[in-house]
């Protein structure tokens, strides 16, 4: 069953198109940080800086269809 759900994850830094989610697991709880573990998959890897990737403002987003459904900012702190 196809729920019409897709996730994109753009880093400062890097063209929005650079990374594309093919999963995730994320970690939330009240007064604590919250994990966010991406597995992202590109066909520009062998372009990008890791570097320049590190420390910088993340931003993944859950679509339904053409509408935001969730926003996670952070950043990134391994990659």
């Amino acid at each position: 069953m196809s729920t019409g759900l897709r996730f994109t994850l753009e880093v400062d830094g890097l063209p929005p198109d650079a990374l594309v989610v093919e999963s995730f697991h994320l970690s939330q709880s009240l007064s604590t940080l919250f994990s966010l573990d991406i597995s992202l998959v590109s066909q520009q890897l062998l372009n990008i800086d890791f570097s320049q990737v590190l420390e910088q403002p993340a931003h993944l987003k859950i679509w339904q269809g053409t509408e935001i459904q969730r926003r996670v900012n952070g950043i990134v702190t391994w990659f």
